[in-house]
């Protein structure tokens, strides 16, 4: 497939990847579909990575302190 080997770390990888999560997961966010194909670890990593605040709560959260009683 490549005839050049020696270009191939030119290329840029991580947006290929990307691009392909990102189709997967458009296709899955449709209302017929019933899974989602690809790889979720590694975009839940990436957005881990880039959005480290995502999921993360306030240092002063207690689970124990929000049930109603």
């Amino acid at each position: 497939m490549f005839t050049d080997l020696d270009g191939c770390p030119g290329y840029s990888w991580g947006a290929a990847a990307l691009v392909t999560l990102y189709r997967y997961l458009g296709d899955a966010s449709m209302y017929s579909c019933k899974q989602l194909g690809g790889y979720p670890t590694l975009l839940q990593c990436w957005i881990h990575e880039y959005f480290p605040t995502v999921g993360k709560r306030g240092e002063n959260w207690k689970p124990a302190d929000n049930w109603a009683v």
